[in-house]
């Protein structure tokens, strides 16, 4: 079975992070592989 999750990412909060434009989509990636990483597999 595939499971899924999806995540909004207020802009403001990269910011906040300090996360610069251009590691934007290797940020949201590494957090992709972090939900599928706690995500219970059944």
């Amino acid at each position: 079975m595939t499971r899924a999750f999806w995540y909004v990412v207020d802009p403001a909060a990269l910011v906040e992070a300090r996360v610069d434009p251009p590691d934007v989509p290797g940020t949201l990636h590494a957090a992709e592989h972090t939900g599928i990483g706690i995500l219970r597999a059944s």
